[in-house]
């Protein structure tokens, strides 16, 4: 997960510097484009390490209503921001 999160920390920093150097616009669109792959791909990991600990934590307690409640509301935040 830190090596996904440094991954795109560097790929954001990349954006900056190249439009700080005043770099052609579609090649720091490209860069833009990794950067928000690269952070989309952390996403990925954080919801499907939610559900195997914390939807499976979820059925063996009882709260599975909530916990999945909890995650459909996180995945439309996440749907709506786009």
């Amino acid at each position: 997960m830190l090596s996904r999160l440094r991954k795109a920390t560097g790929e954001l920093a990349g954006v900056t510097s190249m439009y700080d150097d005043g770099q052609y616009c579609i090649d720091v669109l490209d860069q833009l484009s990794a950067a928000t792959a690269a952070v989309d791909a952390v996403a990925v990991l954080i919801r499907t390490d939610h559900i195997h600990a914390g939807v499976r934590a979820a059925i063996v307690t009882g709260g599975t209503k909530e916990t999945v409640a909890e995650f459909v509301t996180a995945v439309r935040r996440d749907v709506r921001s786009r």
